[in-house]
C-alpha cells in the first residue's frame, strides 16, 4: 500500500449488509478529474505557443548564444548568460534540424514540448513519490499565470524544471529501493539538472539533504551515501563554471543592487500570486496545509510502525519544500541581482509537487478525497479565467516596430533606442535600410554585453557619437525615429551628468547611468528637435502585452534649431 492512501474502514449495517464502497468510484473521478485539467493545461501550453509571438530580448540573447560558430565561442559567451551550456546546446541542436528550423513558432513549439514533459513527470511520479494523481500540481503550477508566462520562451527554465522534478521522484526511489539502475539514472538526472539551471544546485542540495535526514532515520547508511555521493558527483560537474562564475561576477556588477530581504521576498508573493491575489493564497493555504500535515506525521507518528514509511516520505518533503525556499531567497539576496518572476518558476514546480504529496497523506477516507476534489474544482473554476488572460499576451513589441519602421523610414533616417537593450530583439527583426543608434552606442547586441556597457559606463562622454548622428540627420532634411525612453529635466534645470564609472558614488551601478543618459536625450531633444509624433500600427494597437516587459512606444521628429 502506497504511504498515505488507506482505505476506509468498512462497517457492517445493522441488516448485515455492507455499505457500498466508494473510493473505486471516487478515484476513477480523481482520474478523470486530472486528466482533463492536464488536457486543459497542455491547450494553454500549445495555444500560448502560437499565439505569443516573436522573441524578446533575453530570449534573443540565448539564441545568439546557442548561435555562436564554436563551441569555444559559445562557452566564452556563458558569462554574460544565466544558464549553464545544456540549454543552449539543446537550442543549437534544434535550431541546427533542417525540418525544424529556428523560425519564432518552431522555437515556441521546442518549448511547448518541454512543458508537456514537464506535465508528464507530474504523472510519472505519483507511485513513487506516494500521490494518487496530480492535483493541486496542476492547478498550482499549471495554471499559474506566471509560470505560463515564461513556460514558453526559450532560456534554460523549461529543461531545468523538468529534470529537477525528474531528479525529485528518482532521488527517494534510490531511499526506498535502491538499484543499480535507478542509483545510475538518478546520478545521470541530476547532473544533467544542473547543467540546466545553477539555482537546480540548490534544489539538488536540498532533495539530498531530505533524503539523507531519511535515510539517517531509518538508519540505512550505504543508502545515505548513494544519496550523497549523487549529490557530490553532480556538484562536480559545475566545478568548470568556476571561472564563468569569476567572470560573470565581474560583468554582471552593473546589475548588482542591494536588495533588501523584504524585497526579495515581496518578489516571491508577487510571482507566486500571478499578479492576481487568487492564486496567492491558494498557494498560502496549500502550502500550510501540506506543512500542517507533513509536521503531524513527522513529529507524531514517526514512530507508529502502521504511519512509519508515511512519516519518511512526510520527512522528505518537508526538508525539500522549506530548505528550497531558504537557500533560493540566500542566493537571490546574495547575488545582488533583480529578483524577476522567472527566477521563482523552478521552485513553484518543486513546491506544487510537494503539495500533492502532503495533501495526499491525509486524504485518506472517501469523505476527504471529495472534499480535495471540491477545492480543486473551485481553484480551477477561480483561476482558469484569470490565466486565460494570459494566453495571447506578447512578450514584446519591438517586432512590430521594426516592421513599421521598415515600411516608413528612409535610407538617411536615424533610428535611436534608448536603453541600449531594445537593440538586442531590435536588431534580430529590423532590415531595413535607415541607421540605428542605441543609448549608449553599444556595438555587439547579437547577446547581452556587459562589458562593453561597462566601457561605456567608464568613458567621458559615451552619448557624444548619438548627439553628432542626431544632428547630421536632421540637418540633412531627414527624420529621427526614437524608439524607447525619454525624460526631461525641470524646466530651467540641466540633465545630471555622472562623472566616469567607477569614480562616482554610483560605482559600476547601471541604473543611475541610464537614468541619467535617458534625461540627457531628453535635454538634447527639447533644445534641437521642435516636436515629434507617436507612431502607432494596426497590429500593435490591436495586440495584447504583458504590462512593463518590452513594449517601448516610438516617436518620430524632424528639422532641427
Amino acid at each position: 500500500m502506497r504511504p498515505g492512501v488507506n482505505e476506509e474502514t468498512i462497517h457492517v449495517e445493522p441488516d448485515g449488509r455492507k455499505p457500498k464502497d466508494l473510493l473505486p468510484i471516487i478515484r476513477t473521478i480523481e482520474v478523470c478529474f486530472a486528466g482533463t485539467l492536464t488536457g486543459i493545461v497542455a491547450f494553454l501550453l500549445v495555444y500560448r505557443a502560437i499565439r505569443v509571438g516573436a522573441l524578446w530580448r533575453d530570449e534573443v540573447a540565448t539564441l545568439g548564444v546557442a548561435a555562436m560558430p564554436s563551441f569555444s565561442q559559445l562557452w566564452s559567451a556563458l558569462p554574460h548568460e544565466c544558464c549553464p551550456v545544456l540549454p543552449y546546446l539543446a537550442l543549437r541542436a534544434w535550431t541546427g534540424a533542417a525540418w525544424l528550423g529556428g523560425s519564432d513558432l518552431s522555437l515556441r513549439m521546442m518549448a511547448a514540448l518541454i512543458g508537456l514533459g514537464i506535465l508528464s513527470v507530474f504523472w510519472l511520479h505519483r507511485k513513487a513519490l506516494g500521490y494518487s494523481v496530480p492535483i493541486f500540481s496542476l492547478v498550482l503550477f499549471g495554471l499559474n499565470a506566471t509560470v505560463l508566462q515564461w513556460w514558453i520562451t526559450i532560456r534554460g527554465y523549461g529543461l531545468g524544471i523538468l529534470f529537477i522534478l525528474l531528479a525529485f521522484g528518482l532521488i527517494w526511489k534510490v531511499v526506498t529501493a535502491p538499484s543499480k539502475g535507478r542509483v545510475a539514472l538518478a546520478a545521470v538526472v541530476s547532473i544533467v539538472s544542473v547543467q540546466c539551471l545553477y539555482q537546480n544546485a540548490l534544489f539538488l542540495l536540498a532533495i539530498c539533504a531530505g533524503a539523507s535526514l531519511v535515510c539517517m532515520r531509518m538508519r540505512k547508511w550505504r543508502r545515505m551515501l548513494l544519496v550523497l555521493g549523487i549529490g557530490a558527483v553532480s556538484a562536480v560537474s559545475l566545478v568548470p563554471y568556476l571561472a564563468t562564475m569569476a567572470q560573470a561576477r565581474e560583468v554582471l556588477v552593473v546589475l548588482q543592487e542591494p536588495y533588501s530581504w523584504s524585497y526579495i521576498l515581496d518578489r516571491l508573493s508577487f510571482s507566486f500570486s500571478s499578479r492576481y491575489g487568487s492564486m496567492g493564497w491558494t498557494w498560502v493555504v496549500g502550502g500550510a496545509v501540506c506543512i500542517a500535515i507533513c509536521s503531524y506525521y513527522v513529529v507524531c507518528k514517526r514512530n507508529d510502525p502502521k504511519s512509519r514509511d508515511t512519516a519518511d516520505l512526510c520527512l522528505f518533503n518537508l526538508t525539500v519544500m522549506v530548505l528550497s525556499t531558504i537557500l533560493l531567497v540566500v542566493f537571490l539576496k546574495s547575488t545582488g541581482l533583480h529578483p524577476n518572476t522567472w527566477h521563482y518558476i523552478a521552485l513553484m514546480g518543486i513546491l506544487a509537487m510537494a503539495v500533492d504529496i502532503g495533501i495526499e497523506q491525509a486524504s485518506n477516507t472517501a469523505r476527504k478525497r471529495v472534499g480535495r476534489l471540491a477545492v480543486a474544482c473551485v481553484l480551477v473554476g477561480v483561476n482558469l479565467p484569470i490565466t486565460w488572460q494570459i494566453v495571447p499576451a506578447r512578450l514584446t513589441n519591438l517586432d512590430l516596430i521594426a516592421s513599421a519602421i521598415e515600411e516608413q523610414a528612409s535610407e538617411g533616417d536615424l533610428i535611436v533606442l534608448n536603453p541600449y537593450w531594445l537593440g538586442i530583439t531590435f536588431q534580430h527583426y529590423y532590415k531595413g535600410k535607415a541607421k540605428w543608434m542605441t543609448i549608449p552606442p553599444v556595438e555587439d547586441l547579437e547577446i547581452n554585453r556587459f562589458d562593453l556597457l561597462k566601457e561605456k559606463m567608464s568613458e567621458e562622454n559615451p552619448l557624444q557619437p548619438v548627439w553628432d548622428e542626431i544632428e547630421s540627420t536632421l540637418q540633412s532634411g531627414n527624420r529621427l525615429w526614437l524608439i524607447g525612453d525619454v525624460y526631461a529635466p525641470p524646466a530651467g534645470e540641466l540633465p545630471p551628468v555622472l562623472p566616469p564609472a567607477p569614480n562616482g558614488r554610483e560605482g559600476w551601478l547601471f541604473s543611475p547611468y541610464s537614468f541619467s543618459w535617458g534625461v540627457q536625450l531628453g535635454h538634447f531633444l527639447n533644445l534641437h528637435v521642435p516636436g515629434g509624433q507617436v507612431v502607432r500600427t494596426e497590429a500593435m494597437d490591436r495586440a495584447e502585452f504583458i504590462p512593463g516587459l518590452e513594449t517601448p512606444a516610438v516617436r518620430v521628429g524632424s528639422g532641427w534649431q
